[in-house]
């Protein structure tokens, strides 16, 4: 296998402020979410997207449909390891997400999920049926 681009992977085993988090993902090449049957959301998806750093997650459950449907990445079963290996060797050694990773519908997902267009969603729903 040749890599088309030098690999580092950056490990820290502690607690990372939330004034630190984006910069991780600004100098991600990649973020893997491969939570293990998971079948919500997670907000990983989200930072990636606002980012533009394309994600390889887990193709079950919610987040596989939002990588797919937002075109966010790649999937792959979690559960997998050999499928996990084998989509990570591809994603080091080519282009995977030139065509996988789209920007204007990563931004669509975050842009509909912001926290004031929830907040938004919730005071008019509740407060429209009292």
């Amino acid at each position: 296998m040749r890599l088309k681009k030098p690999l580092q992977i950056i490990t820290r085993y502690e607690f990372i402020p939330d004034s630190e988090v984006h910069a991780y993902f600004q100098i991600a090449d990649v973020v893997l979410a491969l939570y293990l049957r998971h079948i919500g959301m997670s907000g990983i998806l989200l930072l990636a997207a606002e980012s533009g750093t394309p994600v390889l997650s887990t193709d079950y459950g919610l987040m596989g449909e939002i990588v797919r449907q937002y075109k966010l990445g790649a999937t792959v079963n979690s559960g997998n390891p050999i499928e996990i290996a084998q989509k990570f060797r591809q994603i080091v050694s080519t282009d995977l997400f030139t065509d996988g990773f789209n920007p204007v519908v990563a931004k669509q997902l975050v842009e509909g999920n912001s926290v004031e267009k929830f907040a938004d969603i919730f005071f008019r729903e509740q407060f429209s049926s009292a």
